[in-house]
C-alpha cells in the first residue's frame, strides 16, 4: 500500500504541474500495479472489479465530451490495481466531496471579485490524497 501513496503522490504532482498525467506515468504505475496484484495472488476478478471506477470514469469523459479528464479515468484504473472495489469508491467519492467543497468556496471568492469561474478547470488527483495516504497507512 505504501507503493500506491508513492503513486498517488507523483500522480497529483503532475496533475497540479501539467494539468494531466503522462502516459509514461500511467504505463509505470500499472505496471508496477500488476506486478504486486500478481505477487500478492489477487483475484482476477477481484482486480477487475477494483478497475471498475476507472472504466465508468473513462466513459463519462467520453459521453460528456471531455468533461471528465482522461487521466482521472486512467488514473482509477491503475488504482484498482492497488486497492480493492470499495477502496477504489471510497477514494472516487472522497476526492469529489473534497473537489467539490473547494470548488464551491472558490467559486463564491472569484464570483465576489466579480471574475467568472465559467472557464476554470481544476486538477482533480491532488484532492485524493487525504483520503489516498490515509489508506495506504492506516488500513
Amino acid at each position: 500500500m505504501k507503493l500506491f501513496s508513492a503513486v498517488l503522490t507523483w500522480g497529483a504532482w503532475q496533475d497540479i504541474e501539467k494539468h494531466s498525467l503522462s502516459n509514461g506515468f500511467l504505463a509505470l504505475s500499472a505496471g508496477l500495479g500488476l506486478a504486486l496484484c500478481i505477487s500478492e495472488k489477487r483475484a482476477g476478478m477481484a482486480v477487475l472489479a477494483a478497475i471498475l471506477p476507472g472504466l465508468v470514469l473513462l466513459t463519462l469523459g467520453r459521453l460528456t465530451c471531455g468533461g471528465i479528464g482522461r487521466g482521472d479515468g486512467w488514473f482509477f484504473v491503475v488504482s484498482g490495481f492497488y486497492l480493492n472495489l470499495w477502496e477504489n469508491v471510497w477514494l472516487l467519492v472522497s476526492g469529489l466531496m473534497l473537489c467539490g467543497i473547494y470548488s464551491l468556496v472558490l467559486a463564491v471568492l472569484l464570483a465576489a471579485q466579480g471574475r467568472s469561474v465559467r472557464r476554470l478547470r481544476l486538477p482533480f488527483i491532488p484532492f485524493l490524497l487525504p483520503v489516498g495516504l490515509w489508506l495506504s497507512f492506516f488500513s
